[in-house]
């Protein structure tokens, strides 16, 4: 066996291990490309100087032979470069993306600790230290459930869950030349990774359909309501989240100047156009969830459901 055999047989043999020290995991690196170019070149002696190459004369033939055997080794040597190097890249992936169970956790304790009022937030969700006592509403939260089709009051609860939500106390807003007082409910949103604030209202029925003057003129004040939610939020709340050198408190968080307000009430274009002039005036941009967002939610609930008993 002259050498130009041997050094092809071990150019392969050398490749094959390579592939099975890698898959073993025992081999990683650019250390394996560079000993995997080795082997090609083992075996260009025997590509280049085998009998059909040889025996031709030289000139345009000879070369384009020696080009075409030249081609076929890299051809197969690179199918092993690219094999080898997509195992490397899902491993280097894998290690890159591993799951938090390495991470720093909290204190079961402080898990443990909860607060009084609406808000109750879990392990996932920012924690808060009281400085003063917030007055909460004694009335029990009201549990939202997946089982019936949301109401215009879940909805305003549910909505926005990237953002975490501190509920105030109820308020009650005059609406009327009577003196007829509407129920209001206010929450800030406080979302931690986009460094923002915004406040939401909720607004109940007015009863006085088909004009729904008291949901309308209770609307316009609300306004004068956003600044004493924010500062109400910022003198009774110190927010954290994140990681230890890392967190993000409340005085981070910017006031977007964006205002939600649920109403059950349907408002006219034209008493939607005087609220918003009304925000704008204040500098908030104000934007309206009613009856038809409500309906848009019921059969999106509908549809899902429904699938489901189908099946």
């Amino acid at each position: 066996m002259n050498f130009d055999r041997t050094s092809a047989i071990a150019g392969i043999v050398f490749a094959i291990v390579l592939v099975v020290l890698d898959k073993a995991g025992k081999l990683k690196g650019p250390a394996s490309l560079v000993l995997l170019g080795i082997a090609a070149l083992m075996l260009f002696p025997l590509a280049l100087g085998n009998s059909w190459i040889r025996e031709t004369p030289w000139g345009m033939l000879k070369f384009s032979k020696m080009t075409l055997m030249i081609s076929i080794v890299g051809v197969c040597y690179s199918g092993f470069a690219v094999w080898i190097s997509q195992s490397n890249s899902s491993e280097d992936t894998h290690s890159r993306y591993q799951t938090t169970d390495n991470l720093p956790r909290q204190d079961s304790n402080e898990e443990q600790k909860k607060l009084p009022g609406p808000y109750q937030p879990t392990q996932h969700e920012p924690r808060m230290d009281r400085k003063e006592p917030l007055q909460y509403s004694k009335k029990p939260a009201t549990k939202t459930s997946d089982e019936k089709p949301p109401t215009m009051l879940d909805l305003f609860k549910r909505d926005f869950s990237y953002a975490a939500k501190v509920g105030l106390n109820d308020a009650a807003v005059k609406s009327g030349a009577d003196g007829f007082e509407l129920k209001i409910k206010r929450q800030v949103y406080l979302d931690f990774q986009g460094k923002s604030q915004f406040v939401g209202f909720y607004l109940e029925s007015g009863n006085d359909f088909p004009q729904n003057e008291r949901c309308y003129r209770a609307a316009l004040l609300l306004a004068g309501h956003v600044p004493e939610a924010i500062a109400e939020v910022r003198k009774n709340i110190a927010v954290g989240a994140g990681f230890p050198g890392q967190m993000t408190s409340l005085e981070d968080l910017s006031f977007t100047g964006r205002v939600l307000i649920y109403h059950s009430d349907e408002l006219s274009i034209t008493q939607q156009a005087d609220i918003v002039k009304a925000f704008k005036t204040a500098g908030f941009d104000v934007q309206f969830r009613g009856p038809g967002y409500l309906g848009d939610q019921v059969i999106a609930w509908h549809r899902q459901h429904d699938k489901k008993e189908a099946q």
